[in-house]
């Protein structure tokens, strides 16, 4: 298979998160003694040597699992093993070979993959010697690491990247960052198994069924997408578990780190308290934002204009944000979502010249001055756009001191009533002119 995928297996517990977030250099998937943390497929490039592959993470496989989520677990490693080039099977040496690492190995026989046998928390000499015993499940190429201290972490790389297709890491152009975010259950992961029509993310009806966030790289309409599917957003007191936590926290850094954050919202419910503090922290940050009110199909004889109204009254500092309507479970809408995430990307790039901007300026003052402050009155001199990602208009003016705020919003209406910038904030900035 030409593919740069390389698959993390192994069963519950054995350390393959750490050598996840060990060989990617950074903390993205959840690392915690609680069994069965990781459920989902988390991707992530790995640069060695000026070469690039893509390594994921899979949960634990337990072939004897009762619960849907378990089985699901089981059903996302299998795809990875599937779609990978190699795979790295994780095993614990300080446990020695449990009967479940026999039954996996036979799984990896029988997909006839590159199979590297990495003997996990190997931190010193005194464990060195029980990593021989896994030998005998077969695997010629063996490789003794701590994933924990990054011992021999280099060794295991070099050989990894004679397994895989070559890849420039410089050549890598950065995607476009799409954030899911929302509460739990209001449907994220069933909208991005939509999209990709395909069950790539565990869904269930569980809350809380997505822990980590999770990147998944694709096209669409020529556009290179990183979309990442992310925990549902808790109150504070409702959070009871160290991964809940932790799951929580990432999908904040999510929204920092992403370019566009589309908020899912449940039709029944409509906007709450946290959709309300992501809202804010995606304006805030400069992101684009765009509102999906899934699960549209249950509303009937709901009207779309007054339900888009009564959202935007809940969140009225995201008012310039588009509305869709959608159904991740009858697939309603789901392409439009990534259309008009195109549509508000442009917008966080668009540059207005200086001539346009100052035209659209004086006409605003000449339909409305400002008003007095004692004798004086507020003018501007000139504006110009100084930023983008998101647009950002710096004013020169005569006394910012004396800037009547409702005539700021006044300004940035009439900026976004000629230059749309839809589904992104607008910064205004006011210095004196000396």
């Amino acid at each position: 298979m030409n593919t740069n995928i390389v698959a993390i297996v192994g069963r519950p517990n054995v350390g393959k998160s750490a050598l996840f977030n060990r060989l990617v250099g950074k903390r993205i998937s959840i690392v915690d003694g609680t069994r069965g943390v990781t459920r989902d497929r988390l991707v992530g490039q790995v640069n060695w040597q000026e070469r690039s592959f893509q390594i994921v993470d899979t949960g634990g496989i337990e072939f004897e699992a009762a619960d849907n989520i378990k089985k699901s677990v089981q059903e996302q490693a299998e795809v990875a093993i599937k779609d990978a080039a190699a795979v790295l099977f994780v095993v614990d040496a300080t446990e020695g070979i449990m009967p479940l690492d026999t039954d996996i190995m036979g799984l990896l026989r029988r997909c006839r993959k590159p199979v590297l046998l990495v003997v996990n928390k190997v931190d010193n000499e005194k464990v060195q010697p029980l990593a021989q015993n896994f030998r005998t499940l077969g695997v010629q190429e063996m490789f003794p690491v701590s994933a924990l201290h990054g011992l021999g972490i280099r060794v295991l790389l070099d050989r990894v990247i004679q397994l895989v297709p070559e890849s420039s890491a410089a050549a890598a152009a950065a995607p476009l960052k799409i954030a899911i975010v929302g509460k739990p259950n209001v449907g994220k992961s069933s909208y991005v198994n939509a999209v990709l029509q395909e069950k790539r993310l565990i869904v269930d009806d569980c809350p809380g069924t997505t822990r980590d966030s999770i990147d998944i790289h694709f096209s669409w309409k020529g556009k290179d997408i990183l979309l990442i599917d992310t925990a549902g957003m808790k109150r504070k007191r409702k959070v009871d578990s160290a991964p809940e936590f932790f799951s929580v926290t990432r999908s904040l850094h999510t929204v920092e780190r992403c370019d566009i954050v589309v908020m899912m919202i449940d039709a029944r419910s409509g906007p709450t308290d946290e959709d309300s503090k992501i809202a804010d922290l995606a304006a805030r940050t400069g992101k684009g934002i765009l509102i999906c009110i899934n699960k549209w199909d249950l509303m009937e004889k709901a009207s779309t204009e007054d339900y888009a109204a009564s959202v935007l009254g809940k969140l009225p500092f995201v008012g310039f944000a588009p509305i869709i309507f959608i159904s991740a479970l009858k697939r309603r809408n789901i392409y439009k979502v990534l259309d008009e995430v195109l549509l508000v990307n442009e917008q966080l790039d668009a540059k207005i010249s200086t001539g346009m901007i100052n035209k659209a300026v004086t006409e605003a003052q000449a339909n409305l001055q400002h008003p007095y402050k004692g004798k004086k009155r507020f003018k501007i001199y000139y504006t110009t756009q100084t930023g983008s990602r998101p647009p950002t208009f710096t004013f020169f003016v005569n006394d910012v001191s004396i800037l009547d705020r409702s005539y700021e919003k006044y300004l940035l209406n009439q900026l976004r009533n000629r230059f749309g910038f839809e589904g992104v904030p607008v910064r205004l900035r006011f210095r004196n002119r000396r």
